[in-house]
C-alpha cells in the first residue's frame, strides 16, 4: 500500500470508495514522529519556488475535520512547505497557464500571483475534478450527496469564467472530464446510482443497456448529449475521455455482433475502437484499433489505477492495468507499446503520476521512502530516480496524498 494515501480506485460516487484498505494505525505509523513541513507564509512564493505540488486529502470517514491542503516541493532547499485548508475526501489539482487550481470542502481556489478563494453555499468533501481555463477561470465537479429519494447522487458543476460563477446540477454521474484546445470541457455522463445499488430512473426498463452520453460542461453547459454510445463499456471499464486538439476521444471494447457488452466479460472481447467526436463539426465516428494491446488480454488490462489518457500531437498515451505505457494514433488507430513501469505490481499502489508532453512523472512510495521517477516518452525508458524528502512531513493524522502536478519541469529535470 502507498504509505500516504488509501488504496482505492477513484469512482463516480462515494459508496464505491469504501470497499478498500483503511487501517488508521498504519497511517499513524507512517506520519507520527516525522518533523512537519513549514506552513507556507506566502502561498505565492511557495508556488513560485516549487518544482512540483501535491494535493493532500482528508479521510472524512474517520474524522469530522481531518483537514487537507497542498504540499510544495522546493528543489533549491530540498524541502516541503504546506498550505493547509479545510480538506476534502477527494482532492484533485490542476496546474494550467502558471496557475494552480484546487478545492476544499467549502471553497474553490486559484493560486497565481495571489491566492483567491471562492466561497460556496454548500459543502462537498467529494471534489471530483477541477480544470483551469484559458480565461483564468475553472470548471469544477462536485458530488454533494443523495437526491431526496436516495436513488442517485447529485453533482454540481461549477464554472467560473474569471469574473462570474455559474452552478449547474446533474443527477447523472460525471466521469473524468477533458479540456479541448478550443477551451471547451466535455464529460461522459453516465447513470448514477447510490451505495445501495439503486439506480436513477428505476422504473424505466425500456433499455437494459444504459448508454454513455457525451455532454458539454463548458461553455454553455447542457445535459443534452451530443452523442450516445449504446455499446459502451461497462462503467468499471471506462478510462474516461481526453481531447486531441478539438476532438474528444475515448477507447471502448468491441464484442461479437448481437452480444450484450454489459453482460459480457473480457474473454468475449474481439477488439477495440476509438470513439471520436469532433467538437468543431459535431461529427461522431469510430476508428478501429490495431497493433499492440488492440484486444484486451484480461479483465484488468484497461482498468489502470492511473486511468487517464494524455494527448501528445495526434496520439493519446495511456497506462494499461499491467503497467504498460501505450500510445494510440487517433488518425490511424495504431497502438504502440513503449515501456513498462519499474517494479510494477497491480496489487500495489504505484503512487502519484503526472504526464507532460515529453515525460511521465511518478512519485513512488515504497520501501519507506518517496522516490521521484521520470520516464522519457521519447527514449522509452526510465531516465532519472531521485529520493525526495519524506512526504509524511505534509501529512497530519487522517490525511493522505491524492494527486500531483509538475510546476517547474526544467528545475525538476535538474535533480
Amino acid at each position: 500500500m502507498n504509505k500516504h494515501r488509501w488504496f482505492f480506485v477513484k469512482a463516480a460516487y462515494p459508496g464505491a470508495r469504501f470497499a478498500v484498505l483503511g487501517v488508521l494505525l498504519a497511517l499513524c505509523l507512517t506520519t507520527c514522529g516525522t518533523p512537519k513541513a513549514q506552513e507556507s507564509k506566502s502561498p505565492e512564493e511557495s508556488l513560485k519556488n516549487s518544482a512540483l505540488a501535491v494535493s493532500v486529502a482528508g479521510d472524512y470517514r474517520e474524522s469530522k475535520d481531518p483537514g487537507g491542503g497542498v504540499g510544495f516541493y522546493d528543489p533549491h532547499t530540498n524541502s516541503w512547505t504546506k498550505l493547509s485548508n479545510e480538506g476534502s475526501q477527494t482532492s484533485e489539482i490542476d496546474y494550467y497557464n502558471n496557475k494552480l487550481y484546487f478545492e476544499d470542502k467549502k471553497k474553490d481556489y486559484i493560486l497565481g500571483d495571489s491566492l483567491q478563494g471562492y466561497d460556496r453555499n454548500y459543502e462537498s468533501v467529494y471534489n471530483e475534478e477541477v480544470w483551469g481555463l484559458d480565461n483564468g477561470g475553472f470548471v469544477a465537479v462536485k458530488n454533494i450527496g443523495y437526491t431526496e429519494d436516495k436513488t442517485s447522487y447529485i453533482y454540481k458543476i461549477v464554472t467560473h469564467d474569471g469574473q462570474n460563477t455559474e452552478v449547474h446540477t446533474s443527477n447523472r454521474s460525471i466521469r473524468k472530464p477533458a479540456r479541448c484546445a478550443n477551451g471547451s470541457v466535455w464529460t461522459v455522463n453516465k447513470e448514477s446510482s447510490n451505495s445501495l445499488g439503486q439506480k436513477e430512473n428505476q422504473g424505466d426498463t425500456k433499455e437494459k443497456n444504459e448508454p454513455a452520453k457525451l455532454i458539454r460542461l463548458y461553455p454553455n453547459f447542457s445535459d443534452n448529449p451530443v452523442t450516445e454510445h449504446t455499446l459502451s463499456l461497462p462503467e468499471e471499464g471506462m478510462d474516461g475521455i481526453t481531447c486531441v486538439g478539438n476532438k474528444v476521444v475515448s477507447i471502448r471494447d468491441t464484442y461479437p455482433p448481437g452480444s450484450d457488452p454489459q453482460r459480457s466479460s473480457s474473454k468475449d472481447v474481439t477488439g477495440s475502437v476509438l470513439e471520436v467526436f469532433d467538437t468543431d463539426t459535431g461529427q461522431a465516428y469510430e476508428v478501429p484499433i490495431s497493433g499492440d494491446h488492440a484486444v484486451r488480454v484480461n479483465h484488468d488490462m484497461w482498468e489502470s489505477k492511473q486511468g487517464r489518457y494524455h494527448a501528445i500531437g495526434r496520439e493519446i498515451w495511456w497506462q494499461s492495468g499491467d503497467g504498460t505505457i501505450i500510445s494510440t494514433d487517433v488518425e490511424t488507430g495504431k497502438n504502440t507499446r513503449h515501456f513498462t513501469l519499474k517494479d510494477y505490481k497491480r496489487s500495489k499502489d504505484q503512487g502519484l503520476f503526472y504526464w507532460s508532453d515529453k515525460y511521465l512523472y511518478n512519485i513512488n512510495s515504497t520501501d519507506n521512502k518517496d522516490t521521484l521517477r521520470i520516464y522519457s516518452l521519447y527514449e522509452n525508458k526510465l531516465i532519472k530516480e531521485k529520493e525526495l524528502p519524506d512526504m509524511k512531513a505534509i501529512l497530519s493524522k487522517h490525511q493522505f496524498t491524492y494527486a500531483m502536478v509538475v510546476t517547474n519541469e526544467e528545475e525538476l529535470l535538474k535533480l
